[in-house]
C-alpha cells in the first residue's frame, strides 16, 4: 500500500518433530491419542476430538502489486484486502475461553479490508483439534459473525496436515487462496461433511467436504482432508 515494494515473498515453516518438543506437547496433553487410526487422529471441531498431531511443513506465497503481477503475466489467485493480528495473553499454553485475541484479529482484519461479516465467502479456522482451542476459536467466530457464521463456507486443513507450528498460517493462507480461486470460477451448490461421524453440536461452521474440493481440482485426496460436518 505504501508502494515501497512491488513484490515480496511471505511464508513460514517449522520443524517440531524431535524428542524435546514432542514430549512437551505430550505433557501438555495436546496430542491426539488416536494411535490406532493415525489418518483420523486430528479431528478439528469434532465432538470426539482429542488432540492435535505434530507436523513439519511450511508455505510460501508471492505478494505483489496488481500492476506488477499483470505486467509479468502472473496468475492471480486472490487479493489480500486486509490484515489483523493479536496475541493470546491469557496463558502461554491455554487459549482465552472466549477467544478474545481471535475476535480482535478478525475485527481488525475486516476493518482493514473495509468489509463486514456479510461480505465473507470463506472462513479458514485454525482448527487445532484440541478440546479447549477449538472451543475458544468457535466462541470467537460466533461472537464476531453471529448467526451469519452458519451461512459461510469454512475450511480447516489441520486434519490433513497436522499442526505445522509457525508454518501453519502460511499453509492456511495458501490453501485458502487456492479455494477462493476455485470458487470464483466454479462455485458448488451446497456443503456436506466428512471425516467426523459426530460433529460437535455446539459448532455450526459449514465446513467443506473433501470430495467437493477434489471436484474443484484442489488436488487433495478426500481421505486426507480434515473437513467435517
Amino acid at each position: 500500500r505504501k508502494r515501497e515494494l512491488n513484490i515480496i515473498l511471505m511464508g513460514g515453516s517449522e520443524a517440531t518433530i524431535f524428542p524435546q518438543a514432542f514430549s512437551a506437547f505430550c505433557v501438555l496433553r495436546a496430542m491426539s491419542q488416536r494411535n490406532a487410526q493415525p489418518e483420523r487422529a486430528c479431528r478439528p471441531f469434532a465432538a470426539d476430538r482429542g488432540g492435535t498431531v505434530s507436523a513439519e511443513g511450511g508455505g510460501l506465497v508471492i505478494l505483489e502489486t496488481a500492476e506488477h503481477a499483470q505486467s509479468r503475466g502472473a496468475k492471480i489467485y486472490a487479493e489480500l484486502a486486509g490484515f489483523g493480528a493479536r496475541s493470546n495473553v491469557h496463558s502461554w499454553s491455554e487459549p482465552d475461553p472466549g477467544g478474545r485475541a481471535i475476535q480482535l484479529a478478525l475485527r481488525r482484519a475486516m476493518e482493514d479490508a473495509d468489509t463486514t461479516p456479510d461480505g465473507m465467502d470463506l472462513l479458514v479456522p485454525f482448527g487445532l483439534g484440541t478440546v479447549a482451542h477449538d472451543a475458544a476459536e468457535w466462541a470467537a467466530w460466533n461472537a464476531v459473525f453471529g448467526d451469519h457464521v452458519a451461512d459461510v463456507a469454512a475450511l480447516t486443513t489441520r486434519g490433513a496436515t497436522g499442526n505445522c507450528g509457525a508454518g501453519a498460517g502460511a499453509c492456511c493462507y495458501r490453501v485458502g487462496s487456492e479455494v477462493v480461486d476455485r470458487f470464483t470460477r466454479r462455485r458448488p451448490a451446497h456443503a456436506a461433511g466428512v471425516f467426523s461421524e459426530r460433529a460437535d453440536g455446539s459448532v455450526h461452521l459449514d465446513l467443506l467436504e473433501a470430495n467437493r474440493l477434489q471436484a474443484l481440482e484442489a488436488g487433495v485426496a478426500p481421505e486426507r482432508f480434515g473437513a467435517m460436518a
